[in-house]
Parts: C-alpha cells; structure tokens; sequence
C-alpha cells in the first residue's frame, strides 16, 4: 500500500456472510450488470464506477456492508 491506501475492508461478519449468501441469483446478475453498465473503454476510477452503481441500484439488502 502507499500512502493514497487506505485499510483494507474488515472481513465480513458470519451475519453479513448468510445475508450474501440469500441473494438470489437474479439479484446477483442484476448488480453485475449494473456495474458494468457503469464502465467504460476509458479509464475510469474504481470508486466512480462503485458509487454511481449504487446510486442507480434499487437491490440493497439491509445489513450488507457496501464493501
């Protein structure tokens, strides 16, 4: 890491791992394709393509860290 980095994400806590594991498999699609309607063939940061996903994405599951 350089001095930009920031801490890695903490590991998921066995409660947020079961409510990953009940996403649906159409749920799960619907995020991919939500992230990658969001790129492009330019460069782009990470943290723009993230945000402005879930800015447009309806799916959010309470409990769920956005990491």
């Amino acid at each position: 890491m350089n001095s930009h980095d920031v801490a890695p994400n903490a590991d998921l806590t066995p409660d947020q791992i079961k409510l990953v594991k009940w996403l649906t498999d159409a749920e799960v699609q619907a995020i991919d394709n939500a992230l990658l309607s969001n790129t492009s063939d330019k460069w782009l940061k990470v943290a723009r393509v993230v945000g402005t996903t879930m800015m447009e994405l309806s799916i959010r599951v309470e409990g769920i860290p956005d990491a």
